[in-house]
């Protein structure tokens, strides 16, 4: 059957009478003599209805690896070593622009130096903190 056909069953027999979709406006009915049974029936043109729509399997959800306990232990060990070296790198860097600042001979460049030590420690700091909160996230903990 083409998309310029449709059906529409029999009121006696039941059967599917065949008409061409065109030469019904869909709302009109006709007393039509069905194919099958030779008896007066009443057809008419049913709005035509979308495709069914393909039901989707649900889609199981992806397991999330898991760390084991002693990675995580080793990540938080890890996590407060570089934490205490961020932190002596800070110590280093301000105790260092105090003594410095009274000489003139290579100050520029040790107040660089030490410059240089305390945004690195402040950096490890930082990491060390984004380590630890990572490692408690995952561990669940």
């Amino acid at each position: 059957m083409s998309e310029a056909f449709t059906t529409c069953a029999c009121q006696n027999c039941g059967k599917l009478i065949e008409f061409d979709r065109s030469q019904l406006p869909v709302g009109e009915t006709r007393i039509v003599e069905c194919p099958h049974c030779h008896l007066e029936t009443i057809i008419f043109a049913r709005k035509p209805q979308p495709p069914p729509v393909k039901e989707i399997p649900p889609v199981s959800p992806i397991p999330t690896p898991t760390i084991k306990k002693p990675t995580a232990t080793i990540l938080g060990i890890g996590s407060v070593i570089m934490f205490l070296v961020g932190l002596a790198l800070v110590i280093a860097g301000c105790g260092g622009d105090v003594e410095e600042s009274t000489r003139e001979t290579g100050s520029a460049i040790r107040q660089t130096v030490y410059a240089v030590q305390y945004g690195t420690g402040l950096v490890l700091i930082t990491l060390s903190m984004i380590l630890g909160a990572l490692c408690r996230l995952i561990t669940g903990d």
